[in-house]
């Protein structure tokens, strides 16, 4: 007994206290959450990474088309002793080098334009692929939030509830007093009550970690409650169809299966690069101050035969095209069909949460109108119960659906993506 007294005295005090909590506990809304998993999600601050680390791929072909400079060195020396070892006229008896050279590729300018143009298309992609982590990441954050602000609305609708019941539980205690209403009645009601207790500590339960699992998503280490404000969505589903971000990244795909194509085909053509060393090269130590010099000249690569490698390649590679395009195909041909479900769900949402609004507002005139009989012992204590329990699981179903709707309309703005 002292520990239902005790829970009711908590119960109340928290009831007064989430009453005041405009003054006590700060409100939030759902833009709050959104912009803290933006800044927080890792995958937003890879994807800048790496859009930073494209730029350095641009110095590194800038760098590698520059003349390269190297230092070659080599002592080799091919002892013999009593007509052991290498024959002297192939091994001369040892090498000595020490020689600077220097190459560079030359008439290569489409292959540094292609390179350049698959940096591009990179850049391209990371960009797109950023937009879909950001949407894909609002869209969770934002069904979360629902649950979050419905779970919390049917905490407060039963507290509401509970509130109504201490009331009545108060004045059926009069009645008994006076004869109106029995014993009987008088303890169906404190069991009411001992349910909506129940209810209460479980619902109070749920919305907490409803919020713990919102602030895990958006990277948000605090406990700290707060009262979350109804989400408010518009439908913002873009009509035109090129513009749509997953649509995009198969364009980008195809550009990226060009550009490989492209490079493959690079690969086969001649290749031609200069260079130049200068230094010590020789066989014979004995004169080694006079065979200091330098050499020039071209090296030219044409390629001939590849064991058919390049048509295997580019098989492949127009495997994957046609991969693309069927998956591109059958996304066309489901977007406007997903769009217009999704549209006629919701309007049937909000044909449902009007007709529930309507049926409310006449179930409380009913129970308005049965608490007056109440007092006067003209009806049961079952019968009221029944009206009040209708009354709350109308409003609770009314959340439900509410937020049903919301998270439809959440998805309708996610297939932009």
């Amino acid at each position: 007994m002292k520990f239902r007294v005790l829970f009711l005295v908590i119960t109340l005090l928290l009831l007064a206290f989430l009453r005041s909590a405009s003054s006590q506990i700060t409100k939030i809304n759902l833009d709050f959450y959104i912009n803290a998993g933006l800044s927080n999600s890792p995958l937003l601050k890879d994807y800048k990474d790496q859009k930073k680390a494209l730029s350095i791929d641009s110095l590194l072909i800038i760098a590698g088309q520059s003349p390269q400079v190297k230092g070659i060195g080599q002592f080799a020396l091919s002892p013999t002793w009593k007509g052991y070892g290498y024959d002297e006229a192939l091994s001369n008896g040892g090498i000595y080098a020490a020689m600077i050279g220097i190459s560079q590729s030359i008439f290569n300018d489409n292959i540094l334009k292609n390179q350049y143009n698959g940096i591009e298309i990179q850049q391209k992609s990371l960009e797109n692929h950023n937009g879909l982590s950001k949407e894909e990441l609002k869209k969770s954050i934002g069904d979360q939030y629902i649950t979050y602000w419905e779970n919390y609305t049917t905490y407060k609708l039963t507290s509401t509830e509970f509130t109504l019941v201490q009331e009545e539980v108060k004045l059926m205690k009069t009645l008994v007093e006076t004869g109106v209403m029995t014993e009987r009645d008088y303890i169906r009601l404190q069991i009411e009550m001992k349910a909506l207790e129940i209810d209460l500590k479980q619902q109070q339960n749920q919305f907490l970690q409803d919020q713990y699992m919102l602030n895990l998503i958006c990277g948000i280490a605090d406990t700290t409650f707060f009262i979350p404000e109804k989400p408010e969505f518009k439908m913002v589903v873009s009509e035109d169809f090129t513009k749509l971000l997953i649509l995009n990244q198969f364009h980008i795909d195809s550009l990226q299966i060009n550009n490989a194509i492209t490079t493959l085909q690079m690969k086969y053509k001649p290749g031609l690069s200069w260079f130049a060393d200068a230094g010590l090269n020789t066989s014979p130590l004995s004169t080694v101050y006079q065979l200091f010099g330098f050499s020039f000249g071209l090296n030219v690569v044409i390629p001939i035969y590849d064991g058919n490698q390049r048509a295997h390649e580019l098989n492949k590679l127009n495997i994957n095209r046609e991969t693309r395009s069927a998956y591109r195909n059958f996304f066309e041909n489901q977007y406007s069909q997903r769009k217009e479900m999704i549209k006629a769900d919701i309007r049937h949402k909000e044909s449902i949460i009007l007709n529930q609004k309507q049926k409310i507002v006449m179930l409380e005139n009913e129970l308005n109108f049965e608490k007056q009989q109440l007092t006067f012992g003209t009806i049961s204590i079952t019968d009221y119960i029944l009206t009040m329990r209708s009354l709350n699981e109308s409003r609770k179903a009314l959340n439900s659906m509410e937020a049903a709707s919301l998270r439809l309309i959440n998805a309708l703005n996610s297939i932009i993506l």
